[in-house]
């Protein structure tokens, strides 16, 4: 292995570390992951940095609003907020998104069904995941933010009734801070602490691809 990699490799390692995750992440096998975590306030965004080695499915399903079992059987108990993902580019180009997942669990206490999922084919590369709360919509490409950034705990005022000051749905029902996430089909660098961090990630990890394909 040359100096240059493995000074990459290190100065990737360090990135991961220095962020302090709020959540941790599970690994099952080389491809599913569990990240459980919560937000400090609703307007809050979680970035997952992803790489796909090898073309194919890749799921992402949000099971903190009913509840639902992590990728090695851990429990995951219902109360978590009305979540909401979206997948982009390593350049940033918005490429799929989700509120509501199909086939989503029913909370048995709200009785609604406001964990958001995503299944896509992927070809080999670099991806990045938004995870946020309703109605914190992404407007459009990455660069262009979302639409409740800096508003802070905006969520009661969605339905007026909510007895709690934040983490409310759109019903009124107060929720939890707690988010729970399962990955499969990809290798990842779970929950950067920032933005630039996670694109950090992303173009070190496109770096380390690139040196390990052949010439043509």
């Amino acid at each position: 292995m040359s100096h240059a990699l493995e000074k990459t490799k290190k100065t990737l390692a360090r990135l991961l570390l220095a962020a302090g995750l709020a959540a941790t992440a599970q690994a099952a096998s080389a491809d599913a992951y569990t990240a459980r975590g919560s937000f400090a306030r609703d307007d809050d965004v979680r970035f997952f940095s992803l790489t796909v080695s090898t073309a194919g499915l890749v799921t992402a399903t949000s099971i903190g609003y009913a509840g639902g079992t992590g990728v090695n059987g851990q429990t995951i108990g219902r109360g978590g907020f009305d979540t909401m993902l979206y997948l982009y580019s390593s350049a940033g180009s918005l490429l799929a998104q989700s509120d509501d997942g199909v086939n989503a669990a029913t909370d048995p206490v709200t009785g609604l069904a406001a964990d958001a999922g995503l299944s896509i084919v992927l070809g080999i590369g670099n991806y990045l995941l938004a995870l946020t709360q309703y109605d914190n919509s992404a407007l459009g490409d990455l660069s262009a933010g979302f639409f409740n950034a800096g508003a802070g705990n905006f969520t009661p005022a969605l339905s007026g009734n909510c007895p709690a000051t934040s983490f409310c749905d759109w019903t009124g029902n107060a929720r939890t801070a707690n988010w729970a996430l399962n990955i499969t089909g990809v290798t990842s660098i779970p929950e950067p602490a920032s933005l630039g961090l996670a694109f950090a990630g992303l173009a070190v990890a496109g770096l380390l691809r690139r040196r390990r394909e052949p010439a043509a």
